[in-house]
């Protein structure tokens, strides 16, 4: 009966059950035309969306059209790429390995990104049914790092 009742809210007076407006499809579209987004800002915008996914030359032939910059430093794209990838595929291990060669002190700006991935990595283990090997390299990998770095791991 309750359901009824918030159907019956939301399809009458646009309200979900906690009382917050919602909007329709056509409310949204009104409300897009009156905005005014700088050409500039939505140059910025396409500009980190190219670097960030990895279209370098795109976003070089970008930059001479538009005369727009990068916020974002994408000398060693390839390599982030690499990482993107690698964490897509769930490969964690040659991950770790990459990004400490790019960043040696990567543990002292990010511990918890190590140690998260190094999670993922003993997941993946035991994912993959490799449960002694998930068991040794949480003790060799993940213990050391949960006695200098309580509040990051899990």
């Amino acid at each position: 009966m309750r359901s009824i009742v918030m159907f019956f809210d939301l399809m009458i007076f646009g309200f979900d059950p906690v009382g917050r407006k919602l909007l329709t499809k056509e409310m949204w579209e009104k409300k897009l035309e009156n905005v005014n987004i700088p050409k500039e800002d939505m140059n910025k915008i396409v500009m980190n969306f190219l670097v960030t996914e990895g279209y370098v030359d795109t976003a070089e032939k970008f930059k001479i059209e538009s005369g727009t910059k990068p916020d974002i430093y994408y000398a060693r794209n390839a390599e982030r790429m690499e990482i993107k990838k690698g964490v897509e595929c769930g490969e964690f291990e040659g991950v770790v390995k990459k990004i400490f060669n790019l960043i040696p002190n990567v543990m002292d700006s990010f511990p918890e990104l190590i140690v998260n991935l190094q999670n993922m990595i003993t997941m993946e283990l035991v994912h993959s049914r490799k449960f002694t090997e998930a068991g040794n390299f949480a003790m060799k990998e993940l213990a050391p790092l949960a006695e200098a770095l309580p509040m990051h791991v899990f």
